[in-house]
C-alpha cells in the first residue's frame, strides 16, 4: 500500500496520523487514520496476505519506530514499512513517490543488484535503492536530503516477504551464474560514461535482443569482409579520416560497430572476451587506447562531444560547454596521436544535422606543421559513423564516400551471403535451447534455421533484427513450435 500526502505527529516518538479528505486539524485524533492501528490490524490478521506500507508523508519514520516498540519477531512479522523520511524530517513534493517509480522501472528491467538466488526482492534492498535515488535527485536539484527508513530486525537471517518478484531470479545453478555475470555488466555500465552505453554495444555485438541474456554468449557471425575493411581503416594510415557504415534498419549496422567498439575500446574490451573469441583473428580489431565510442540515440551534439571528452580524459568542461572546436583544441594539447571516434545511431540522435556538422569538423581538422618534428602526424581525429542511408539528410556525409573503401553499405551484401550468415546466426542461437540441441536435434536445428534464413535473406531491411527476435522467442519455448506430423 502506497500513501502519499500529509503526516501528523501524535504524542511520543512513534505515533503517526495520516490525513485524509475528512481530516480536521483541530480534531485529527478522531478524523485522521492512525498508522499504529493499520499496523496492528495487519499483524493480527494471520490468515491474510503480508502488507508493505510505503509512506510518503512528513514524519513517516514514526511508523518504523512503532514497529521497534512492538518488538515483533521477523519470522512472525506480517507488516513492513518503508518510510520517506525520519521521524523528525519532512518530505517534499512527493519525491519519495517519484524515486519509488524510478526504482520499480529499474527492477522491471532487471537492473537492480539482487542475487539471482533470491526469488523475491528483500524489503531492505528496495529501501536502499529508493534511498539512493532520492539522494541523487536531492543533490541534482539542490534540495534538502531525506533519510529513508524501513522495518528493522535484529535477526541475522530473516525470511523475504513475497511482495515483488525478482526478475533476476534463476532456479538452476547455471542460470544463477549467468545472471550474476549479467548483473556485473549492468554495474559496469553504471560506472562508465552514460553515452558510451556498454549495454548497447555489447548486446548488439553479442546478437542478443533488447539487452537481455547478454551473458549467454556471443552469436555474432559473418560480416568478415566488412570487418576486414574497418580493421584496415582503423589500423592503417591516419588518412582518410572519415568512414561510414550504412544500411537499412535491422541490417546489422549496430552489430558491426558493436564488435568494433567492444574489441577496440580500452574499457569495453576488458569485459567482452566472449566477443573477441567469436571474431576471426585476421579481422579482429586491435585495442586502441585513443578510441572513444558513443551511442548517439536521443543525444545531441553537446552530449556526444562531452562523452568523447570524458572518455579521452580531456579535462574539465570549458565555460561555454563542449564544442567541436573545444574538443579539437584539447586533443591537440593532450594527445600526441590521432584519436578515433565511433558514433552509432546517428539517425536517432537529437539535432542530427548539427551532429553531422560537428563530426565532419572533427574529421577535417589538422594540426599546424611542427618544424621540430616534420614527420609528426597532423591528423587530430578520425571518425567512424553508423547511420541509415538517409541521402536527403546526410548527403554531405554519404555522397563524398559513396564510391570509396570508406563506405560500407550492408544493403549491398549479396542475398546468398546474407542467407548463409543468417543461417549460421540462427543455428548459434538455437543451440542454447534444449529443444534444438542434444542428440538427434541437429537436423531440426539446421532445417529450422535454413527455412527462416531463406525467407529473411531476401530482405534488405530488418533481416538480422527479425532473425534475432524470432530465434530468441523460439529458444524460450518448452516444446517444438512446429512438430512434425506422424
Amino acid at each position: 500500500m502506497h500513501f502519499s500526502g500529509h503526516g501528523i505527529a501524535g504524542p511520543g516518538e512513534q505515533t503517526l496520523f495520516l490525513a485524509t479528505r475528512e481530516t480536521r486539524l483541530d480534531n485529527f485524533a478522531w478524523t485522521a487514520e492512525q498508522m499504529g492501528t493499520w499496523l496492528g490490524e495487519a499483524e493480527a490478521t494471520t490468515d491474510g496476505p503480508p502488507v508493505l506500507f510505503m509512506l510518503d508523508v512528513c514524519g513517516a519514520g514514526r511508523a518504523v519506530m512503532q514497529q521497534v516498540v512492538d518488538r515483533i519477531r521477523a519470522a512472525d512479522r506480517r507488516a513492513w514499512v518503508i518510510a520517506a523520511c525520519a521521524s523528525d524530517e519532512k518530505t517534499y513534493a512527493a519525491r519519495f513517490t517519484s524515486a519509488t517509480g524510478i526504482v520499480m522501472e529499474r527492477l522491471s528491467q532487471g537492473r537492480l543488484d539482487i542475487s539471482p538466488t533470491v526469488q523475491h526482492v528483500p524489503v531492505e534492498t528496495l529501501a536502499r535503492e529508493i534511498d539512493r535515488e532520492l539522494a541523487r535527485s536531492a543533490a541534482a536539484e539542490v534540495l534538502a536530503a531525506q533519510s529513508v527508513l524501513r522495518t528493522a530486525h535484529t535477526e541475522a537471517r530473516v525470511p523475504v516477504p513475497p511482495f515483488l518478484l525478482n526478475p533476476s531470479y534463476r532456479a538452476s545453478a547455471g542460470g544463477q551464474f549467468l545472471q550474476s555475470v549479467e548483473m556485473g555488466l549492468w554495474q559496469f555500465a553504471a560506472a562508465v560514461d552514460p553515452a558510451l552505453d556498454p549495454l548497447h554495444f555489447i548486446s548488439r555485438a553479442s546478437g542478443t535482443p533488447q539487452q537481455q541474456d547478454i551473458a549467454q554468449g556471443c552469436f555474432f557471425t559473418g560480416r568478415k569482409e566488412q570487418l576486414g575493411t574497418i580493421k584496415r581503416w582503423l589500423e592503417g594510415p591516419s588518412e582518410p579520416t572519415l568512414m561510414v557504415v550504412t544500411g537499412s534498419p535491422g541490417s546489422g549496422k549496430s552489430a558491426l560497430l558493436g564488435v568494433v567498439a567492444c574489441l577496440a575500446h580500452p574499457q569495453l574490451r576488458s569485459v567482452t572476451h566472449q566477443i573477441s573469441r567469436t571474431v576471426d583473428r585476421e579481422v579482429r580489431p586491435e585495442p586502441n587506447p585513443d578510441l572513444a565510442a558513443v551511442h548517439a540515440r536521443q543525444r545531441g551534439p553537446a552530449e556526444v562531444l562531452a562523452s568523447i571528452a570524458a572518455q579521452l580524459d580531456l579535462g574539465e568542461e570549458p565555460g561555454r560547454g563542449w564544442t567541436a572546436t573545444a574538443v579539437l583544441d584539447r586533443i591537440t594539447e593532450k594527445r600526441s596521436r590521432p584519436v578515433t571516434v565511433v558514433v552509432d545511431a546517428l539517425d536517432e540522435a537529437s539535432s542530427d544535422s548539427a551532429l553531422v556538422e560537428a563530426l565532419i569538423q572533427l574529421a577535417q581538422s589538422r594540426r599546424q606543421p611542427d618544424e621540430k618534428d616534420p614527420d609528426r602526424d597532423r591528423v587530430v581525429c578520425r571518425v567512424l559513423v553508423g547511420t541509415r542511408p538517409w541521402w536527403d539528410r546526410y548527403g554531405v556525409l554519404l555522397k563524398e564516400l559513396q564510391h570509396s573503401d570508406q563506405f560500407v553499405d550492408l544493403d549491398q551484401v549479396p542475398v546468398k551471403q546474407r542467407t548463409a550468415e543468417l543461417t549460421n546466426y540462427l543455428c548459434e542461437i538455437f543451440e542454447t535451447s534444449p529443444v534444438y540441441s542434444g542428440p538427434g536435434t541437429a537436423e531440426l536445428r539446421v532445417a529450422t534455421a535454413t527455412a527462416v534464413a531463406k525467407q529473411l535473406g531476401r530482405r534488405q531491411e530488418a533481416g538480422f533484427l527479425l532473425a534475432s527476435l524470432f530465434a530468441h522467442y523460439l529458444v524460450h519455448q518448452d516444446t517444438e513450435p512446429f512438430p512434425t506430423s506422424t
